[in-house]
C-alpha cells in the first residue's frame, strides 16, 4: 500500500505538463501557417497584372516624357524672339508699286556708245592735228570708232580710277599717249577725261574724275 501511493504524485505531474506541451505546439502551427498566408497574398498580389487603364497612362506619361526630351534637344516647340529691329511681316498687301528700272533693249544695245571729251582733251587733239591727224596711231577717228563700238574691251585701272578705263595710242616720236575714260551704262556715254603721255594722262584723269 504504501508502494501504490508513492506513484500518485508522478502520474499528476505528467497529466498537469502534457497540456502545456500540446498547447505550445499548437500555437507554433498557427503562427507558421499564418506567416505561410501571409506571404503567398503578398506574393500574389505583388504578381497581379496591371489594368488596361493604368497600363494606358503609364505609356502615356511615359511617350509624352521621351516627345518633350526630344523636342527640347532638338530646339522644336520654342517660338523664335523677336527684336524691336526685326520687321514684322503684313498679311495685308502693299499698295505701292514697286519702281522698275527700264532694262537696256537689244535695239539699244545695238546702238553705238556717245563719245564725249574733255575740253582740254578737246583742245590737244585740235593741236594736234584734228580726229584724222596722222601724228597718232590709230588715229583719233579710229579710237573713237573703237570706243564707240565697244569701250569695255579696255580694261579697268585699279586704285583711284578703279572706275576708269584705259586706251592706248602711239604718237609720232614712238612715246605712248593714253586715253583715260568712264563708261556710263544708263546714258550709253564714254566721257575721255584726260589724253597724253603715259604719267601726264594718268595725273590729270586723278584731279577730273
Amino acid at each position: 500500500m504504501s508502494i501504490s501511493s508513492s506513484n500518485e504524485p508522478e502520474r499528476d505531474s505528467r497529466s498537469k505538463t502534457l497540456p502545456i506541451v500540446q498547447v505550445s505546439a499548437e500555437t507554433q502551427s498557427l503562427e507558421s501557417s499564418a506567416a505561410r498566408t501571409t506571404s503567398a497574398s503578398m506574393s500574389s498580389r505583388d504578381s497581379r497584372p496591371r489594368s488596361e487603364p493604368q497600363f494606358k497612362d503609364s505609356l502615356r506619361r511615359e511617350l509624352d516624357t521621351i516627345v518633350l526630351t526630344m523636342m527640347k534637344s532638338t530646339g522644336a516647340g520654342k517660338r523664335p524672339k523677336t527684336s524691336s529691329s526685326t520687321p514684322i511681316p503684313s498679311l495685308m498687301p502693299s499698295t505701292k508699286r514697286p519702281v522698275e528700272k527700264s532694262p537696256v533693249t537689244a535695239a539699244q544695245a545695238d546702238q553705238p556708245w556717245r563719245i564725249s571729251f574733255h575740253r582740254d582733251v578737246a583742245k590737244k587733239i585740235a593741236r594736234y592735228g584734228g580726229e584724222d591727224s596722222p601724228a597718232f596711231t590709230p588715229t583719233i577717228r579710229e579710237l573713237k570708232h573703237d570706243l564707240a563700238t565697244n569701250p569695255k574691251q579696255f580694261p579697268k585701272k585699279l586704285g583711284k580710277l578703279k572706275d576708269a578705263r584705259a586706251a592706248h595710242v602711239r604718237f609720232a616720236d614712238g612715246v605712248e599717249w593714253v586715253a583715260v575714260f568712264r563708261v556710263f551704262e544708263e546714258s550709253r556715254t564714254v566721257r575721255v577725261s584726260s589724253f597724253g603721255p603715259h604719267d601726264e594722262a594718268y595725273a590729270e584723269a586723278e584731279n577730273r574724275i
